[in-house]
């Protein structure tokens, strides 16, 4: 007997821009699911990934224990250059192991120590090959929150 195995179709709207090319797709984080927001493409669904992945620390995620960074552990030390190298190197590190979309280098990742602040200033340049496009993702780091 042949192995038959089901079709499965799955109805995602795609997003009507003229001469498009959707490659990457993912959950929109920041709508209520509403229309044809629900799904984010290209360039925000890789950077919500991105985001994912520093937001999570290893061992919150179930049945994927080693996923995530550990930026968290760096935030109850002194704020200086010393700190802003060693959360630059962890960034690298956590994007190069769980994004493969993306390519993120050394020299790509810049971390400067906000002393008055008590915070860090992240600015993260990467290169999605698939889409032949480049794009930079920046916050600040704080303890409590990535803003």
């Amino acid at each position: 007997m042949p192995n038959i195995s089901p079709r499965v179709v799955v109805n995602m709207p795609l997003p009507l821009v003229a001469n498009s090319r959707v490659i990457f797709s993912d959950v929109n984080y920041e709508t209520a699911a509403m229309a044809s927001d629900e799904l984010s493409y290209n360039l925000k669904s890789i950077g919500q990934s991105l985001m994912t992945i520093l937001s999570t620390y290893p061992a919150q995620r179930l049945f994927h224990p080693n996923f995530g960074s550990n930026l968290e552990m760096y935030l109850f030390d002194p704020v200086d250059d010393l700190t802003a190298f060693n959360i630059k190197n962890e960034i690298v590190e956590a994007l190069t192991t769980w994004e493969r979309r993306v390519l993120v280098t050394e020299r790509s990742v810049s971390v400067t120590a906000l002393l008055d602040e008590e915070s860090y200033f992240v600015d993260i340049r990467y290169a999605i090959p698939e889409l032949e496009e480049e794009s930079n993702i920046t916050f600040n780091l704080a303890q409590g929150n990535m803003r």
